[in-house]
């Protein structure tokens, strides 16, 4: 198994959360089978929150560091710690001559991705397994 953080297009059914074909790397790959779907904990201890929490960074509402919308009470949005991304295991390859592989890909939450500045959330390409 292969990890990475790679940005991926994904391109989803009418009306379906789950991935039909997804473009890394310049390549096009058509989704053949979801194999898996579960969330799981994003990785808070990267989070401004968390910095917040061990006194890193800065706690000053008017900062252009930190949004103002993470300023709650004692300064920590603790929602932000909470995230969670959904994660789906599928069955995929590049073309039909070509050999499928086993690809996790994660959709990150737009609480999460909106705190680095984007409002919409972002499809990464986590794991293969070919």
């Amino acid at each position: 198994m292969r990890r990475y953080a790679d940005p991926v297009d994904v391109h989803t059914g009418s009306g379906e959360e789950s991935p039909s074909a997804f473009l890394w790397r310049g390549r096009i790959y058509v989704v053949r089978a979801v194999l898996g779907h579960w969330r799981e904990r994003c990785s808070w201890w990267s989070s401004t929150a968390a910095a917040m929490v061990h006194g890193e960074g800065t706690s000053d509402p008017g900062s252009p560091e930190i949004p103002d919308d993470v300023h709650a009470g004692a300064g920590i949005r603790v929602t932000e710690l909470a995230e969670e991304r959904e994660v789906w295991r599928v069955s995929a390859a590049p073309g039909r001559s070509f050999t499928g592989g086993v690809y996790d890909l994660c959709k990150e939450p737009a609480g999460v991705v909106a705190s680095r500045g984007s409002p919409t959330s972002v499809w990464r390409l986590v794991r293969v397994a070919d």
